[in-house]
């Protein structure tokens, strides 16, 4: 398991590039926790850039609001 704390979470591009660091891991995620709802459509769109599909490959959910 791995998290990134809060102070990376400046852009959407964070968002995107922890997705793709975390699909080239030994043991991908089978779910991702995005702390802004703003950027789940960030998240959504970088896990179908890797032919991911959500909820069937991996669960994604938004926390604050």
């Amino acid at each position: 398991m791995e998290a990134v704390g809060p102070a990376l979470w400046h852009s959407e591009d964070a968002f995107v590039d922890a997705v793709g660091h975390w699909m080239d891991l030994p043991l991908p995620p089978t779910a991702i926790m995005v702390q802004y709802d703003r950027y789940v459509p960030a998240v959504l769109r970088a896990l179908a850039a890797h032919g991911l599909r959500v909820p069937e490959d991996i669960a994604v959910t938004g926390f604050d609001d």
